[in-house]
């Protein structure tokens, strides 16, 4: 089990494709996230996330898109309902329902630097 299917089932429990998926997706991205946490320049996850996918899964982009944004949405369900989990991952609940590239986003921080991303993010602007 790799640490971000760790990290997503220790959200919404046992997962299934979509929430491997999402682990894939949320690897990815954490690697395209630079060492000083900024996000990449040019953020395309179809082409830079997605399209990589397909051969690994023998599925097409959209196909891994719609299962990660499927999944994204379970994560979000449950950390919506359970605020401990929601300042664990993310440090607060945002204003507006994120999107599902956000949730994947906030995953990815969380996974690459071990601390909610909204705690992370801060700490860097007051630097």
């Amino acid at each position: 089990m790799t640490e971000a299917m760790a990290l997503i089932c220790s959200i919404v429990g046992p997962g299934g494709v979509d929430e491997a998926v999402l682990a894939d997706v949320t690897e990815r991205a954490s690697k395209l996230i630079r060492e000083n946490g900024d996000p990449p320049v040019e953020w395309n996850a179809k082409q830079s996330i997605f399209c990589p996918m397909e051969q690994v899964y023998g599925k097409k982009a959209d196909t891994l898109r719609k299962s990660a944004t499927r999944a994204a949405h379970k994560v979000w369900d449950v950390l919506e309902e359970d605020q401990e989990q929601m300042r664990r991952v993310i440090g607060r609940r945002p204003v507006i329902r994120p999107y599902p590239q956000e949730i994947v986003l906030y995953l990815a921080y969380y996974l690459k630097f071990r601390r909610p991303y909204f705690e992370f993010t801060l700490e860097q602007l007051n630097r």
